[in-house]
């Protein structure tokens, strides 16, 4: 939480055989979702330099910071693999070994609590840590932030308040939000969840006030409104939003899609898709893949894609949604269901997730899948509509 881990990027290159050689190899191992072989180098790298001699690793020494920086990843191979016990217990590790970050593994044996599903003895332990030290912006952020990644809505509006009060004297680094930035951010998760919507929408501008970087996502409140079935407040904020002309046309088809204006979304594809191709400087080969789907081109779409990975070798979320809709399209159930696998994963770290995949982007699969077996298959990954309010 914070920045409290940056300064592990300043340790030594790696080079064969080095500790971190290994810790690299295991987080390749863990990026691939390889717990076990993960954890097994991580605690080797781990016991080998607790081996060492006292003096060799005294405190900011090369061969202490190898040992946290093994230590602070062992603990979420190990949480994957369900030993919570081991995992706590190096949390206590590594409030003795790091000072510097001692706030940081205090807080994360209550967020173990959560994970491992006793989210009420979580939120409990962080709020008691907060209330005893009222003056740490992180824990706060913490308590607020754990509690909304799974949903719950129980002391997260007055955390908010307390950071917010905090807000103002906190250095961050300067690749992450600014503090007030990533208040009104999280405040924008606590509305939505509360279909609060049009509060929801005002945090979020708050936000980008903020943060250049939280401008450049205004897709999120689109989304936000479309998902809660609002087509005129997500019409409202098309005006507003600087979105530019390919995703302005794309939502406006998106729209029309959703309210069974066929006629007019498809013109508007068309639209969408000249606008793509004319745009030089615009790549986005998951929209362009999108509106050729919504234009009966899901061969061409999934051929693109394909051909797009090889070069780039890039992935993402909404790759990952594409390709599953195209290969839904094509009638190849197997290939959807993995491209849905990695798409789940890939967001699954986002706020309000659920393990599941946004509600908008099942209307793509609704309406184009012809085979009902298959999209009976896929609609388990996918959230059901918020309501509307």
């Amino acid at each position: 939480m914070g920045n409290e881990m940056s300064r592990y990027q300043t340790l030594p290159l790696l080079f064969p055989g080095s500790y971190l050689d290994r810790i690299d190899e295991a987080r390749r191992h863990m990026d691939r979702q390889e717990w076990q072989e993960a954890a097994t180098i991580l605690q080797r790298v781990v016991q080998r330099i607790n081996g060492l001699p006292e003096q060799r690793r005294l405190p900011h020494s090369d061969p202490a910071e190898f040992r946290n920086l093994a230590a602070s990843s062992l603990v979420t191979a190990l949480a994957k693999l369900g030993d919570w016990e081991g995992a706590t217990e190096l949390c206590r590790h590594l409030q003795e070994w790091d000072e510097e970050t001692i706030d940081h593994w205090r807080r994360q044996v209550h967020v173990l609590e959560m994970e491992r599903g006793d989210v009420e003895a979580g939120q409990e332990g962080l709020l008691a840590i907060a209330t005893a030290e009222p003056d740490r912006f992180w824990h706060w952020m913490a308590l607020a932030q754990e509690s909304l990644m799974r949903d719950q809505t129980r002391y997260v509006e007055d955390a908010l308040a307390q950071a917010e009060r905090l807000a103002g004297r906190v250095e961050t680094a300067e690749d992450d939000l600014s503090a007030p930035g990533l208040v009104h951010v999280w405040r924008f998760y606590l509305y939505r969840l509360q279909g609060r919507w049009d509060e929801a929408g005002e945090a979020w501008r708050l936000a980008a006030s903020s943060d250049a970087e939280i401008a450049e996502n205004q897709e999120i409140v689109m989304l936000m409104y479309l998902e809660a079935g609002l087509p005129e407040k997500a019409e409202r904020y098309l005006d507003e939003a600087d979105l530019g002309k390919n995703l302005v046309l794309y939502y406006q088809a998106l729209i029309a899609y959703q309210r069974g204006d066929r006629v007019r979304a498809q013109h508007l594809w068309r639209q969408a898709l000249a606008a793509i191709d004319e745009d030089e400087e615009y790549v986005n080969p998951a929209l362009r893949a999108m509106v050729l789907c919504h234009l009966g081109e899901s061969r061409l779409a999934l051929a693109e894609l394909l051909e797009d990975y090889q070069a780039s070798r890039t992935y993402s979320v909404r790759t990952a949604i594409a390709l599953a809709l195209g290969w839904a399209m094509e009638g190849n159930l197997e290939a959807a269901l993995t491209n849905l696998e990695l798409a789940r994963e890939g967001a699954m770290d986002t706020p309000h997730h659920q393990g599941l995949i946004n509600a908008v982007d099942w209307l793509h699969f609704e309406q184009l899948v012809a085979d009902a077996g298959i999209r009976e298959a896929l609609r388990p990954y996918f959230k059901a509509p918020a309501p509307a309010g």
